[in-house]
């Protein structure tokens, strides 16, 4: 398998929270992938041509030189409906992941009372990558973009929404614990980290296409590393 081949959902756009675009007016939301009314349909395959004509640009011309109207162009639209979509050519170079923080401690807060807290962020980080790489399109495209050009593969905004709805969720299952804070800031980091090594790792994965291996699978790994210690040759 093509080793580029599965690091297309790396880190993705921030979720369903509006952000100001570049015009000072709020991005629209990206619709859900699956089915819904014809027009939401309609509004999904105008979004995901207008990135896959920024992707073809971004491969062929170099990032540096792709602008709104060229991507306004190759996909048949108006610079103004491109701005209905996307408040900048970054955004349209992004994926769509729709989590906040007030889901990702939702979903920290559902986990089962008594269960051990390493287990609930690391089921509910399994729960994000189902998710998100079950939104996958034009995988190969994203893949060979984010490998070129790795600078759009780490979204910063993600990372830290995901880093404190974790913090949240632990907040409030430990509110008793006056001790607490430090370990939440460190919990809630790790896990962050564990998310972006697995995609890491999973989009180096070199089986062949369709047999590999799913990026859950990479996170019990990490986090099993996580739960045996950091001692070479420790419980092999």
């Amino acid at each position: 398998m093509d080793s580029l081949q599965k690091l297309d959902t790396l880190h993705l756009v921030e979720d369903n929270a509006k952000r100001p675009d570049a015009r000072g007016e709020p991005e629209a939301s990206p619709p859900s992938p699956v089915a819904g009314s014809r027009r939401e349909r309609r509004r999904l395959a105008t979004r995901r041509s207008i990135q896959a004509a920024a992707i073809e640009l971004a491969l062929q011309r170099g990032l540096e030189n792709v602008t709104v109207q060229a991507i306004s162009d190759a996909a048949d639209i108006a610079p103004s409906t491109f701005f209905t979509y996307f408040g900048s050519k970054d955004a349209a170079l992004s994926m769509d992941v729709p989590w906040n923080e007030a889901r990702v401690r939702t979903e920290i807060l559902a986990r089962p009372e008594g269960e051990p807290v390493l287990t609930s962020v690391r089921e509910v980080a399994k729960v994000i990558a189902a998710d998100f790489t079950s939104r996958v399109h034009g995988k190969e495209r994203w893949s060979e973009l984010f490998t070129r050009y790795p600078q759009l593969a780490h979204q910063v905004d993600l990372v830290e929404t995901i880093r404190r709805g974790i913090a949240q969720g632990l907040a409030e299952r430990w509110a008793e614990d006056a001790e607490s804070e430090a370990r939440i800031a460190l919990l809630a980091t790790v896990a962050v980290a564990v998310g972006e090594l697995a995609i890491e790792r999973w989009g180096v994965d070199s089986d062949a296409p369709g047999t590999g291996r799913a990026l859950e699978s990479y996170i019990d790994e990490l986090f099993d590393l996580l739960e045996q210690g950091f001692e070479p040759g420790r419980n092999r």
